[in-house]
């Protein structure tokens, strides 16, 4: 039995021993063909420079969204890139921050169309305030100033076929939607019979 005890110690050492001479011939190799070099250590500033534009260009459309609150049509959303979570490499992140740059661009340029037009609609109803006849049976929503709501302006006549005929006319400002209280009080008369 002493014999047996002596021949596991042996064995083991040994083990003990190539396995260390089988690492440190590993880390050897491993030292020698990346000398200087270790994983990866070449795209981490690259990686964080990248990570830092994307995380400028998300906030610059958080921001956007905010400012853009009432209006409704701006389309904010990034495609997915797929495939579940994972680490992103350097080609994808840089799809990534195309992407975001390109949707940032559009966004802000119908943005600029959007309250241009918005601004000229401004104009018109300051002008058909200070002018009516001027701007005969014109009508000019909320929503093309860029706000919620029902409320319009309307440029009709004063006192109908007379205020044509003697050119007397007017700007009408609706007080919302009246459909909406139409609409909650038919809902009550429902409820309230059944």
């Amino acid at each position: 039995m002493p014999e047996l005890v002596d021949f596991t110690r042996a064995k083991t050492e040994q083990s003990k021993d190539a396995g260390s001479v089988v690492c440190s011939a590993h880390e050897r190799l491993r030292t020698q063909e990346c000398e200087g070099l270790q994983p990866g250590a070449d795209e981490r500033p690259a990686r964080s420079q990248l990570l830092e534009q994307i995380a400028r260009l998300e906030s610059e459309l958080a921001a956007l969204f905010c400012s853009t609150y009432p209006r409704i049509g701006f389309d904010f959303g990034v495609r997915s890139r797929g495939g579940g979570a994972r680490l992103l490499g350097l080609a994808e992140l840089e799809c990534l921050r195309d992407d975001l740059a390109e949707r940032l661009h559009e966004v802000r340029r119908s943005l600029s169309e959007r309250t241009y037009v918005e601004e000229r609609r401004r104009v018109e109803i300051e002008q058909m305030l200070l002018d009516p006849s001027a701007h005969k049976w014109k009508l000019i929503a909320n929503e093309d100033i860029g706000e919620r709501g029902c409320k319009h302006w309307h440029v009709r006549p004063r006192w109908g076929p007379l205020g044509m005929l003697m050119n007397w006319w007017r700007v009408v400002i609706s007080s919302g939607c009246p459909l909406a209280a139409r609409l909650v009080t038919a809902s009550l008369r429902i409820a309230s019979s059944s």
